[in-house]
């Protein structure tokens, strides 16, 4: 009797379609279909950084901060040398206000990287950490 594991080895050639399609159903709003996606992904390859990415672009997407960044931590685990995970996971901390010196080291990081996507990304997670800095401490001025 096959094992699951042999049995799924015949959709293997299919995981980049499954985390493709786990994007596209992201962008569509589709947030059900896309965690069946990056879900049938990770049965396929539990091991692959992709589908735990797209779960926490997801979760990040609906300001589901503590699940966001639960899945960039374990995308990065797998692949440290993602320089997308490290921008979105620079993004979820700044959003979430937690470990604010390890996002500015993750952003930092990423703004040096060769990606061009991964870059631009890092400095709109900079932009949005300055005005929220900016903020705050016109906030914590007394007012006149």
């Amino acid at each position: 009797m096959p094992t699951q594991k042999e049995h799924l080895k015949i959709y293997d050639e299919d995981f980049p379609l499954f985390v493709e399609a786990g994007f596209v159903a992201i962008k569509q709003c589709d947030e059900q279909s896309a965690i069946r996606l990056f879900s049938a992904a990770y049965m396929l390859r539990p091991d692959h950084a992709a589908p735990h990415l797209g779960l926490g672009y997801l979760y990040l997407n609906l300001q589901q901060l503590d699940r966001a960044i639960a899945c960039l931590e374990r995308s990065l685990q797998r692949d440290p040398s993602l320089a997308l995970t490290k921008a979105l996971l620079g993004g979820a901390f700044v959003l979430s206000k937690r470990e604010p010196d390890r996002a500015n080291a993750l952003l930092d990081e990423v703004s040096k990287e060769s990606d061009p996507d991964a870059r631009k990304m890092a400095e709109v997670w900079m932009k949005v950490r300055d005005k929220l800095a900016e903020k705050a401490s016109q906030q914590a001025q007394p007012a006149r």
